[in-house]
Parts: C-alpha cells; sequence; structure tokens
C-alpha cells in the first residue's frame, strides 16, 4: 500500500488545487465482468510483467552483480541510470521524468537492501504502475491504458508531469523521495540504523 498511498497523495494533491478534474469512474460504461476483467489485465500487463521483469534485470542480475565489484553506492547509481535510461524512448519523455525514474531505480534499491530478496522491490513497482494507471488515471511513463477514474490533468508539465504522467513532474519526484524516506525507516527499525536516544 505504500505506493498506492504515495499516488493518491499526488492526485489529492493536483486535485485541490484543481489541477486535476476528474470526468467519470469506469463502472458508468462497464459491466462488471468487464471491470473486473479490465482491472486484471491492467494489473498483469501494465503492474506485474514490467515490474517483475524490470526488477530481475536492474535489481535481481545488474546490481546484485554489480555491488559485488564495485561496492553497493556504484552498484545502486549504475543499476538505477541504466534503469532510467530504458525508458528514454517513451512518450513524452523529458529529463524530469529520467532524473524521477534514476530516483525510482534508487527507491527499489534501497527495498532490496532492506529485505535481501526483490519481492519488496517488486511489489513497489507493480503497486506504482497499476495506482498510477488503473485506479487513479494517470499515464504511466507515457503510456496509456485502461483507468478506473478518468480524468484530465491542466497545470505545469513540470509539476504534473503532464502526457508522461506524476514520474515525469516535481511531484513525481516527491513521492519518490518520501517513497525512499519510509523504506529507511523501515531499514533503521529492523536493522536499528539510527541509534536509540539514551536516558
Amino acid at each position: 500500500m505504500i505506493s498506492g498511498s504515495l499516488i493518491f497523495l499526488i492526485f489529492l494533491t493536483e486535485w485541490i488545487i484543481g489541477w486535476l478534474n476528474i470526468l467519470g469512474f469506469a463502472w458508468n460504461h462497464l459491466s462488471l465482468y468487464n471491470l473486473v476483467y479490465s482491472v486484471i489485465t491492467e494489473l498483469v500487463t501494465f503492474g506485474i510483467i514490467p515490474a517483475w521483469n524490470e526488477e530481475l534485470i536492474y535489481r535481481g542480475y545488474i546490481l546484485n552483480n554489480l555491488r559485488k565489484v564495485i561496492g553497493p553506492l556504484g552498484a545502486v547509481l549504475i543499476s538505477s541510470a541504466l534503469f532510467a535510461g530504458c525508458h528514454l524512448k517513451n512518450p513524452s519523455v523529458s529529463f524530469i521524468a529520467i532524473l524521477c525514474i534514476f530516483l525510482g531505480g534508487i527507491w527499489f534499491s534501497c527495498s532490496l537492501f532492506l529485505t535481501k530478496q526483490l519481492w519488496l522491490s517488486i511489489g513497489l513497482h507493480t503497486g506504482w504502475n497499476f495506482f498510477e494507471g488503473a485506479v487513479f488515471g494517470f499515464p504511466v511513463s507515457g503510456l496509456n491504458s485502461f483507468h478506473i477514474i478518468q480524468q484530465t490533468v491542466s497545470g505545469r508539465i513540470w509539476l504534473t508531469g503532464g502526457a508522461f504522467g506524476p514520474e515525469g513532474g516535481f511531484l513525481g519526484i516527491f513521492a519518490i523521495l518520501l517513497g525512499i524516506a519510509i523504506v529507511y525507516v523501515m531499514g533503521s527499525k529492523k536493522f536499528h540504523i539510527i541509534p536509540a536516544k539514551q536516558t
């Protein structure tokens, strides 16, 4: 639910400011069967499959192998840069979008270090794509498909991301930095990174 909460925060912020206009909802024109089918299809094709493949490649293989050679910091930076680079040909891509996806790579890398397994990074990645696209109606890295909430976004593209989606703007960057902070706090509690206060 971490990713879903972060996307909801972006959605709510844009709606309150007046940058986001809700046009309707999928259940108003789809049968229950078609609605469920579309949600499941979106979850699999835009959520699970891309997240599974990208996490296996960039965190499971590249990050894990690089950190044995150059250490964790260099491995995180290089694997995250390669992860961002694979989105260079996406529609409506921008420098801010690549920066945001690079930070997303750092976020997913931190989650791998926290659990020593890929399940959390795959879950965060899947959740981000699914809630961003299927639930809250944003483009997913410039790609559009089924949305439960049909909406349009106005406002400054460098903040909202415009046609690329939230990770194309500074609201997306803020959300991902918040995600990194959440994973760090989770890790500090598990591995005692933050020293306890002396009484």
